[in-house]
C-alpha cells in the first residue's frame, strides 16, 4: 500500500511500542511506511528512538526490569484511558516477560504482536529449548544444565572444551556477557572459581566450530510463510560471543529450512522470530544455538531484503495476512550485507577504557570499522529520512553536542507526552 494511504481503521487504531532497542528503529519504520500512527513507550534512560520523526507521542513509564509491578500497573492505567491504543508492540525479552503477567487483563480489544504466552515461556527457558530439540532429532552441541559448581566442572569434564557456559535465561548475563568460552579446564577455574551470584542454572555446552547463522522468519500455526537468513561476519567480541557488527544476506540453507520447520511446526509456532544454529561449512556440519521469539537485533538486514515482520505481524492480527500460501514462497535478497557502526565503535572504546588492546590493534579494527561502513549497503539504525536517533547515539558515544552535527535538531520534548 502506498506511504501515503491512510483508512480510518489505522488513522483510529494506533500501535504502542515498547523497548528501546536498534531493532525498534526498524519497526518504527517499517509501520510509519504503512501509515499507522506510533507511540513509544520508553523509561527516563531510553536515547534514540524516540527522537524518530515517525513517532507521534511518547510515553514515559516506570523501569522494567527493576519492578515489573510497577510498569504493569502504568500501562494498564494507560491502556484504560487510552481506548484508541489498539495495538502494543513488545519489542524486547523484559517487555515481552512483563506483559505475559498482565496479558490477561489487558482490554480484550488490544492486539499484542507477539507469539502466544507458552511459545514465549518455552523459547525463553534454554534449558527447556535444549530439550525440545533433542526431542526432535535437530543437531546439537552436547550439553548438561548445572546448578552448582561441581556439577558445572564434572558436565565440562564429561563434555569436553572448547566449552560454553551461559544462563538457562537470556535476560541475565554471565560475566557481563551473553556466554563465556572456556578452551579448557585451567581456564574454567580462572572464570568461575566461585558460583555466579544470582544464578539458579546454567548450561554447559560443547563449543560448536564454525559461523552463526540466523533464520529471521515469520510462522502461523507452525507453518513457515517466509524466512531470510543471514551469516555472521563477526561479533563484537573477540571471541564472537558477543552481538553481531556484521553479516550478510545468503540463500536460505535446505537443512537451516528444514530443522527450522519443524521446530515451527512442534511449536505451533504463530508470529515473528529468529532461529539461530552454527554452522561449519569446512566440516559439514552445525549445531541448534537458539529460537529468540521477537525480532533480532540486526533485524534491518533482514527488513532490507524484503521481510517486512512488523507488517505481517499487524496484518495477522488484523486478519488481512494470506496464511494460506505455501510454506516459504517469497524468497529474499541475498547478497545485501549491513554494518552496526555504532556497536563496533562502543565495544572498541569500552576496550580502550579497560585497557584491554593496543595501539596496534585499535588502528587495525577503525580499519576493519571503516572498510565495512563503506562496503555495507545497509546500516543497522541508520536512515537519511530519519536521521536523528542515530545522530542522537553517536553524540552519546563521542560526547558531542548534537548542534555540532546536525542543526536541524527536532528534541523529543516536541512530542506530545502521555
Amino acid at each position: 500500500m502506498p506511504a501515503n494511504s491512510t483508512t480510518p481503521d489505522r488513522l483510529s487504531g494506533q500501535v504502542l511500542i515498547i523497548g528501546n532497542y536498534r531493532q525498534t528503529l526498524t519497526v518504527i519504520r517499517s509501520l510509519a511506511a504503512e501509515d499507522y500512527q506510533l507511540v513509544l513507550g520508553i523509561d527516563g534512560d531510553a536515547a534514540g528512538p524516540e527522537h524518530s520523526r515517525y513517532i507521534r507521542e511518547v510515553w514515559h513509564h516506570p523501569p522494567i526490569a527493576s519492578n515489573n509491578m510497577t510498569f504493569a500497573s502504568a500501562l494498564e492505567e494507560l491502556l484504560s484511558r487510552r481506548k484508541d491504543i489498539a495495538f502494543l508492540f513488545p519489542i524486547g525479552e523484559d517487555e515481552m516477560i512483563a506483559i505475559i503477567d498482565i496479558r490477561q487483563r489487558l482490554p480484550a480489544h488490544l492486539k499484542i504482536l507477539m507469539p502466544a504466552t507458552e511459545t514465549v515461556r518455552t523459547c525463553l527457558d534454554k534449558s527447556a529449548m535444549l530439550q525440545v530439540v533433542d526431542h526432535l532429532h535437530i543437531p546439537q552441541a552436547r550439553h548438561a544444565t548445572v546448578s552448582s559448581l561441581n556439577e558445572l566442572h564434572a558436565a565440562a569434564d564429561r563434555i569436553g572444551y572448547p566449552l560454553v557456559i551461559k544462563p538457562t535465561d537470556s535476560s541475565f548475563k554471565l560475566l557481563g556477557g551473553k556466554a563465556v568460552i572456556s578452551p579448557h579446564a585451567d581456564a574454567l577455574h580462572t572464570l568461575l572459581s566461585s558460583w555466579p551470584v544470582g544464578e539458579r542454572r546454567l548450561i554447559v555446552q560443547r563449543h560448536a566450530g564454525g559461523v552463526r547463522h540466523n533464520v529471521y522468519f515469520f510462522a502461523t500455526n507452525g507453518k513457515l510463510i517466509q524466512a531470510s537468513q543471514v551469516r555472521i561476519f563477526r561479533t563484537d567480541q573477540p571471541d564472537d560471543t558477543g552481538l553481531a557488527v556484521s553479516g550478510v544476506t545468503v540463500a536460505l540453507d535446505p537443512k537451516l529450512e528444514k530443522h527450522s520447520r519443524t521446530l515451527l511446526r512442534h511449536l505451533a509456532y504463530t508470529g515473528m522470530g529468529c532461529v539461530q544454529f552454527q554452522v561449519d561449512e569446512e566440516n559439514d556440519t552445525l549445531s541448534f544455538l537458539e529460537l529468540n521469539p521477537r525480532l533480532g537485533a540486526n533485524f534491518a538486514i533482514a527488513y532490507k531484503a524484503g521481510l517486512n515482520l512488523p507488517k505481517m505481524a499487524i496484518e495477522l492480527a488484523e486478519g488481512r495476512l494470506d496464511t494460506t500460501a505455501p510454506e516459504y514462497n517469497k524468497p529474499c535478497k541475498v547478497g545485501l550485507h549491513y554494518a552496526w557502526t555504532h556497536g563496533e565503535l562502543l565495544a572498541l572504546k569500552n576496550a580502550i577504557a579497560n585497557r584491554g588492546i593496543n595501539l596496534k590493534t585499535v588502528l587495525s579494527r577503525l580499519l576493519l570499522i571503516g572498510r565495512t561502513f563503506v562496503t555495507s549497503s545497509v546500516h543497522v539504525t541508520w536512515s537519511w529520512k530519519d536521521p536523528l536517533p542515530t545522530l542522537y547515539l553517536y553524540k552519546e558515544l563521542l560526547h558531542v553536542p548534537l548542534k555540532r552535527v546536525w542543526p536541524f535538531t527536532a528534541s523529543a520534548e516536541n512530542k506530545k507526552n502521555l
